[in-house]
């Protein structure tokens, strides 16, 4: 499934069920124990303290760097991971993503002047350090045409905030 333009392409491997990756993976970590190290992502300028606040972790893949964007549910239990191939901008969820709130919502307390809510993990790490890592900055689950799903689940907490901000992608979902 392609989140950009909402398309569904079937497999050509017969085994290929729609819920699962289309490559050959780990097996799912069922413990959710976390994986690799935290360090900076240069490329996108993101230090080691942002990834730190954020608990992202990364492991080398076979194409390359594979990131872990830890999400937690309402009462701070990590039950899930989004797992993405830096190389190939392939990902995939690893947990229970229904209990899971906002990317970083477990990180900040209800309410304050301002919460800023970004279209991808790799965005709210950027955009909490331009604000000098002092402003509550999440991401939605699943880009921008599921934004109105998980904001809607996250309705009470980002309704505590005096200010929602939305920046989304410039794409035609993104201003949708």
């Amino acid at each position: 499934y392609c989140f950009a333009c909402q398309t569904y392409t079937p497999s050509a491997d017969a085994e290929y069920e729609p819920s699962e990756p289309r490559r050959k993976k780990e097996p799912v970590n069922t413990a959710l124990t976390p994986k690799g190290t935290v360090k900076a992502i240069p490329h996108r300028g993101i230090s080691t303290q942002t990834c730190e606040k954020y608990d992202v972790t990364q492991t080398k893949g076979e194409t390359g760097d594979v990131h872990y964007y830890p999400y937690f549910d309402e009462h701070g239990t990590l039950v899930a991971y989004k797992v993405k191939e830096e190389q190939t901008k392939e990902f995939f969820f690893e947990g229970n993503t229904k209990a899971a709130g906002l990317f970083g919502q477990h990180l900040f307390a209800k309410g304050g002047k301002y919460v800023t809510v970004v279209e991808g993990e790799a965005d709210a790490l950027a955009a909490f350090q331009m604000t000098g890592s002092q402003w509550p900055v999440v991401s939605i689950k699943n880009g921008a045409q599921a934004a109105l799903k998980d904001c809607k689940q996250a309705y009470e907490w980002l309704d505590s905030f005096e200010s929602v901000v939305i920046c989304f992608d410039a794409d035609e979902p993104g201003r949708k």
